[in-house]
């Protein structure tokens, strides 16, 4: 096309978009369900708060005070997709829900312009212009949108196609100007979603394979690579420090596992009929299509249908235990792949140019029959209520609106998510904005660990912890939805006994929710003190049961001292680190002299390098497996009858003790006595296997709880000392200011590592304490000279790979002129 005609052609294009965009935004507005998707109002809400900041001159805030008690909004999640919310809720005139609905229109106008402007440079104008309309529609990406309300990803497929034009463009032609545009479109990229950018730059890493193998490219594709590579770390200034805490220090194998399925699944339209379901799907038009041009195709189309078909393959669940072995494979969540996996499928039509004008258009009518199953994600059931009146319906219905109006300092909202990312917007985003120990987006919050925690207390029913940990977080009110309750638990009046324990008492109450709210000053701090600590990563689990067991968040025992530690009668230690071991076991036994009683579980002790087995005090451990429950187990003489293991735990790995110097219990088994309880160096160290504490934890076993209370010498009743301890605080931008009578305050804040100050500031389980007088907190950008030097860094690379991709071509040519002159093949061409 001439470029008179293109611009016609791009301005037409850009009109059918725009009318699609319009209408697409008054179906989704019509549907009585929107804003859809379990996510969609936490980046509404992030949205808004921006907007409101930017009205008041601050265009990057640093922390926001109204969620999981303090959070750095823009840390951990990337800051494009709340700019361009901030900017469309700007165009709606102010109202969050508007600027949802332009954002999508956003979405589907722009997403529409990158295929067609990839398909008008391939000289595939009118398919490209098609494909432009469907990728909106492809059903996968309206699960994105629409179920998952993932507005970053949805976002980051606008610039994916121009990304993949880009990358392989450069792979054939060798023009160093496609490595600047590779490199910008990756930065936006990741500026929408620094995880699903590393997910494209894998799938890119496939293509690559593919891509040089068959056109003979290396040399190219190692130049890409390392743009690639370069663009990521261009974003250092911002990726740095989302990528210290948050998701990063979270385990997410166990999620890993929930992102494959059943690749026949994947490509089975009728279960959005048959069981109404939505979940992921690659597409049957797609898979067939992938299928034919990987037989049909040329060398430069084949290896993006194979790429994509090797991709979605990985999706299957017989690929998860094959990329589970994988170093980092917890990250490798394969069904967010599908849609890349679509999107290299689609640019291979584009680039097959022997394809025939009859089976382009049998492809594009199968593509858009597949489309069909996923238009009721955004139909919804059409009755045409706003989310307004839904919201002002939820609110009265879960009494969140009495909540709100009594709350002075802190609402804890315990539902485990069942109202979705809504519940938290109610509280925070909405009407008389409270300020919330939880929210929605849990990798942004340092308390992560706490919520967990309290989250566990509700769904396995221990509401003495509940409540008092709640009091911990600086809630005046709690509001505990009954159906998260164990599955049969009726005893409310116990819950509101253990309620009025912490200070709380029942203040409504409509058979689904219950609302308690304590008679508390308007900003309170407290003062606590525990009989017990729990240090280590499985320590948590046993708070849960012994309330008066405080957690932390180290669990290296060499960063305790002996003073502090001799303040509390029990410590226990499970899953806990010894950086200094020699110095660590010398102050147990200290401990121990000075009556303080050491628990050790076993399981949770760290591995002695020269052993190569677990170890401690002279105690090493064995492996032993059990079926279904233990054997026969005998504790100070007596038999003791223990309960089965939970349900999906029937095989127990785990560990008997050698070295004991006087054995409390032991188990019978293949005629050999393992003993699991005893102690060391004197009565006061004890040690026990089995991994006893999590069964009890997971089972609620009496016997094993007799146990427990023994090693403890704390009682699972009692309730840590605390008092409430009235507070002056002032959140402005750049600052937080706490004036505090007394020291040793928990402000009920979550501790950041942005924060400094020159007065005492204090970190305990991810919560802040100060001592007495005033404690101004300054809130830095984090790591920011590191970060910029990455960004520095990370320029001149690109710098210096840009010229080498000029020199490589001038290069390329000059052999390819050689060889010509010669008769003779060139040398890498990449065609």
């Amino acid at each position: 096309m001439s470029r008179k005609r293109s611009l016609i052609f791009i301005l037409v294009c850009g009109l059918v978009y725009a009318l699609a965009a319009f209408l697409c935004t008054q179906v989704v507005a019509q549907n009585g369900i929107y804003p859809s998707g379990s996510d969609t109002f936490c980046h509404i809400y992030k949205g808004d708060v921006l907007y409101r900041a930017i009205r008041e001159g601050e265009w990057y805030p640093l922390y926001d005070p109204m969620w999981y008690n303090g959070v750095e909004m823009l840390r951990y999640w990337a800051p494009l997709p709340v700019y361009v919310l901030a900017f469309c809720q700007f165009l709606g005139g102010g109202d969050p829900l508007q600027g949802y609905l332009i954002f999508v229109g956003v979405i589907v106008f722009f997403g529409g312009l990158a295929f067609a402007y990839v398909g008008l440079r391939l000289k595939r104008p009118f398919i490209g212009a098609f494909f432009g309309l469907l990728w909106f529609f492809i059903p996968n990406n309206l699960y994105a949108l629409f179920a998952e309300g993932n507005l970053p990803r949805s976002l980051s497929m606008i610039f994916l196609p121009l990304f993949v034009y880009e990358a392989e463009s450069y792979l054939k032609e060798g023009e160093k100007s496609r490595l600047l545009w590779t490199a910008l479109y990756f930065v936006l990229i990741v500026l929408c979603h620094s995880g699903y950018a590393g997910m494209i730059a894998l799938s890119m890493l496939v293509l690559l394979l593919f891509y040089a193998s068959a056109n003979h490219c290396f040399k190219r594709a190692a130049m890409l690579t390392g743009t690639i590579v370069a663009a990521f770390l261009l974003t250092g200034i911002w990726l740095l420090p989302s990528l210290i805490g948050g998701i990063s220090n979270t385990d997410s194998s166990e999620v890993m596992a929930e992102f494959f399925q059943n690749i026949f699944r994947s490509l089975d339209p009728t279960k959005w009929f048959r069981e109404g379901v939505l979940d992921y799907y690659f597409g049957i038009a797609v898979f067939l299509t992938a299928v034919f041009g990987l037989l049909c195709s040329g060398r430069r189309s084949r290896p993006l249908f194979a790429s994509g078909l090797l991709i979605f393959l990985l999706t299957g669940r017989s690929a998860f235990y094959l990329l589970k072995l994988l170093p980092g494979s917890q990250y490798l969540w394969m069904l967010r792949f599908l849609s890349i996996s679509i999107c290299f499928v689609l640019y291979g039509c584009l680039c097959w140019k022997s394809l025939k004008k009859p089976v382009q258009a049998g492809i594009c009518f199968l593509l858009l029959l597949d489309c069909i199953c996923g238009l009721q994600l955004m139909a919804g059931n059409g009755s045409g209520s706003t989310a307004e009146e839904r919201l002002a319906q939820v609110s009265t219905e879960s009494l969140l609106d009495r909540a709100k109006n009594v709350t002075k300092q802190r609402l804890a909202l315990m539902d485990l998510s069942t109202l979705g990312a809504g519940g938290p917007f109610i509280v925070s985003g909405i009407d008389v904005r409270t300020a919330g120990t939880y929210g929605a987006g849990w990798q942004s919050a340092t308390t992560a660990a706490n919520i967990a925690q309290l989250n566990r207390a509700v769904e396995r029913g221990h509401y003495a912890y509940l409540f008092d940990r709640a009091l911990e977080m600086g809630n005046d009110s709690v509001l505990v939805r009954t159906l998260c309750a164990p599955e049969g638990y009726d005893n409310w009046q116990s819950m509101d006994a253990q309620a009025a324990r912490s200070g709380y008492g029942l203040l409504a109450e409509n058979g689904d929710w219950r609302l308690y709210h304590a008679d508390l000053p308007e900003c309170f701090g407290l003062v606590s003190h525990y009989d017990a600590i729990g240090i280590g990563s499985g320590a948590g689990s046993i708070s849960l049961t012994f309330p008066d067991v405080e957690e932390t968040s180290d669990p290296d025992l060499s960063h305790y001292s002996f003073e502090e530690l001799s303040k509390y009668r029990t410590v226990y230690l499970n899953g806990f680190e010894a950086s200094e071991r020699e110095a660590a076991e010398d102050m147990l036994r200290r401990l121990a002299d000075a009556g303080v009683r050491v628990v050790i579980m076993a399981d949770g002790m760290p591995e002695d390098p020269s052993i190569r087995r677990k170890s401690f005090l002279g105690v090493d451990c064995n492996t032993v497996r059990f079926k279904n429950g233990y054997p026969d187990m005998t504790v100070h003489g007596e038999l003791l009858n223990t309960d089965l293991f939970a349900e999906g735990f029937s095989e127990w790995e785990t560990v008997y003790l050698n070295g004991l110097s006087e054995v409390y219990g032991s188990v019978a088994e293949d005629d050999l006595t393992l003993a699991f309880y005893g102690t060391v160096y004197n009565k006061n160290i004890i040690f026990l296997g089995l991994n006893l504490s999590y069964h009890y934890a997971l089972t609620l076993d009496p016997s094993v709880e007799g146990i427990l209370r023994e090693c403890f010498a704390v009682e699972d009743s009692e309730l840590p000392a605390r008092r409430v301890v009235p507070l002056t605080m002032s959140v402005e931008k750049d600052r937080i200011v706490i004036d505090s009578p007394e020291n040793g305050v928990n402000t009920t804040l979550s501790w950041h590592d942005c924060f400094e100050t020159e007065s005492t500031l204090k970190e305990r389980f991810h919560l802040c304490y100060v001592d007495a007088g005033r404690t101004e907190i300054k809130i830095k950008y984090p790591y920011f000279f590191g970060g910029l030097a990455l960004s520095l860094f990370a320029a001149a690379l690109l710098v210096l790979l840009f010229a080498a991709a000029g020199k490589m071509k001038e290069k390329e040519e000059n052999a390819a002129g050689a060889a010509q002159a010669a008769g003779t093949p060139s040398a890498e061409t990449g065609s």
